[in-house]
């Protein structure tokens, strides 16, 4: 994204939009896939709180989600997506109305992003333009396999400043054989054409960025032309990165490496709030914060079971965040993350400590030349692990049918 320093313009409306707003630098993911991540941005917990951690889990009872919050006030609340995993989250309980779509044609949503844009504006003008709403709006379209449309798929391509590279072996293994295979290699999924070039890939990435990028201009014009720009939360962030390349893990999100977890999160306030625009905040913070901030905002008492900060605390005088820990959980990695340290933990022999400040692509493992900061994180993360002892006690709910297993393997949200 070129509001977060990347050479090429792939996302001039949400660099209108962080001009317009407070931009985080180190704004964290719960979660290093959606199944995690999403749960955690709606209710404000970790996943090991909130117990969503596999498509069938059920969400632990004391637990809601902002749309149950919200509805209560008084809101309209109302979820908006392409991404058929979501249909079967255990995220839905307080969203009056639920456009999720889930018919997908070579692992690729029916429903487009600009389809999906022009639903939202309509239902804008027609039903909630004189209430007060709360949307939560997922687009796929920066998800493996990189398809975006035309004139998006060619706007990278023919990069003049490319450097010839390197032909990376193609993965025979198929997601529907029940495998992924993105280490070392290009995943079938994500494979055109037997095209074995990453860069070819990376200018399809860049292209379903500026497509997406399209779709936020879009929805910002659309709350301009009904006057509700300048009294509209607009939260823009993303449930985990993506890897291309990095560590040797060709497209896809895989693990807590700062590609995968490390996020965008683009805070933009009502022009009637007077909170600052064109903010940059460098301290690293949670999207488990973000439902707290929302929740301060309209006024209204932060649950009990929120692990989360108010963001305000960042704009507000005389407020302090007091996270120095932030924690990440991916299919069973964890990691204990510090605004200068990170301990990633793949299973209890196999753990890596990064100096991040020094080696921000965590390069160099440090486990055994810095076992004093070892020793302490191990610490932290463990104790935190204890705290949470709904890690081992996930409750199951409905069994996915042959076709959802079919599909969500397509996509590579089971194996």
């Amino acid at each position: 994204m070129s509001c977060y320093g990347y050479k090429k313009n792939t996302s001039p409306n949400i660099d209108r939009l962080a001009n317009e707003g407070v931009k985080f630098t180190q704004a964290i993911s719960a979660g290093g896939w959606t199944v995690e991540s999403v749960p955690s941005i709606l209710t404000g917990t970790y996943s090991l709180a909130h117990q969503i951690r596999s498509l069938d889990d059920l969400r632990n009872p004391k637990i809601k989600t902002l749309g149950q919050e919200l509805v209560m006030k008084g809101y309209q609340c109302v979820l908006w997506s392409n991404l058929s995993t979501l249909s079967h989250l255990d995220i839905k309980d307080g969203f009056q109305k639920i456009y999720v779509s889930t018919n997908y044609k070579n692992n690729m949503p029916v429903l487009t992003n600009y389809a999906l844009t022009s639903r939202i504006v309509n239902r804008l003008k027609i039903q909630y333009k004189n209430c007060p709403f709360f949307f939560y709006i997922h687009y796929e379209g920066c998800h493996v396999p990189y398809r975006p449309p035309v004139p998006y798929k060619y706007m990278y391509l023919y990069d003049k400043d490319r450097k010839e590279s390197i032909n990376i072996p193609i993965s025979k293994l198929n997601y529907g054989d029940g495998k992924y295979d993105g280490r070392g290699k290009i995943p079938y999924v994500a494979v055109e054409n037997n095209i074995a070039d990453p860069d070819y890939y990376i200018s399809q990435y860049d292209g379903a960025i500026s497509y997406t990028d399209a779709q936020v201009g879009r929805l910002m014009d659309g709350l301009k032309e009904l006057g509700l720009d300048e009294n509209t939360l607009v939260i823009l962030t993303a449930d985990h990165g993506e890897m291309l390349g990095e560590h040797d893990v060709f497209f896809s999100h895989y693990g807590s490496y700062e590609e995968n977890i490390r996020v965008p999160l683009i805070i933009r306030f009502p022009e009637t709030s007077q909170f600052p625009r064109g903010r940059v905040i460098s301290r690293q913070v949670s999207l488990i914060d973000i439902a707290p901030t929302i929740l301060e905002l309209l006024g209204l008492n932060k649950p009990f079971y929120i692990q989360g900060e108010s963001l305000l605390a960042f704009i507000k005088p005389f407020r302090t965040y007091h996270k120095k820990y932030i924690f990440s959980c991916d299919k069973g990695c964890f990691a204990l993350r510090t605004e200068n340290w990170k301990l990633i933990s793949n299973n209890p022999q196999d753990l890596e400590l990064y100096n991040l400040k020094e080696d921000p692509l965590e390069q160099y493992n440090l486990v055994t030349e810095r076992s004093d900061k070892f020793k302490q994180l191990k610490q932290k993360l463990y104790n935190f692990m204890k705290r949470n002892p709904a890690l081992l006690e996930a409750r199951k709910g409905h069994s996915l049918t042959e076709e959802d297993k079919k599909l969500f393997r397509s996509l590579g949200y089971i194996q």
